[in-house]
């Protein structure tokens, strides 16, 4: 196991946007659940379309997925851009556990 500094650009319910050392380019953490219903959404709605290829709840499930991740991915470069890091640090391990000082930030 090996703890590494991260700053918090950004922290929402389920994610954060991070700033790794070294990188020169923030990226999103996800809490794993989240990540895994991200997942399972598409794969929810690719096995109705095969059973019915004309689903149209199916197909307006995926369209409303494909909104949310763009409008989040905007909300994340936005947020990564003009917040900054606002002194908070997070150490994080690799077994998911972290801890927390500096300044809050809204998210």
């Amino acid at each position: 196991m090996s703890q590494e500094q991260a700053q918090v650009l950004s922290r929402g319910t389920n994610c954060a946007v991070v700033q790794l050392a070294g990188r020169a380019f923030p990226g999103i953490h996800l809490q794993g659940d989240t990540f895994a219903a991200l997942l399972m959404q598409p794969a929810d709605a690719a096995r109705l379309l095969r059973h019915d290829p004309g689903d149209r709840t199916a197909l307006d499930e995926l369209d409303e997925q494909s909104e949310r991740q763009s409008a989040s991915s905007a909300s994340t470069k936005r947020r990564s851009r003009s917040e900054g890091s606002g002194g908070r640090t997070d150490t994080a391990a690799t077994d998911g556990s972290s801890s927390v000082s500096g300044p809050a930030l809204d998210a």
